[in-house]
């Protein structure tokens, strides 16, 4: 799998949303994909006071079972109720 975007660690507020633009390619084919993420606060990019505060994840559309699976959705914080 390769995710183009978004390309770095991100700060992002509450209700901020980000860009998801990824490849995925398989030869027996591709059935799904899901974005797993930890929410954290802290010092910001690595800081060592980070902490986190919850982590799941999310399914992405786009696999069909083909080969190749592309996403290019924009995926809203605000939708796993950060804090």
């Amino acid at each position: 799998m390769q995710i183009s975007r978004p390309a770095t660690d991100m700060d992002l507020v509450p209700d901020g949303s980000l860009p998801l633009v990824a490849h995925a390619g398989d030869d027996y084919g591709i059935d799904g994909m899901k974005l797993v993420y930890d929410a954290q606060k802290g010092e910001g990019f690595g800081g060592s006071a980070m902490k986190t505060l919850s982590s799941g994840s999310l399914p992405l559309p786009g696999p069909t079972g083909a080969p190749n699976a592309d996403v290019n959705e924009r995926w809203h914080i605000g939708s796993i109720h950060p804090k």
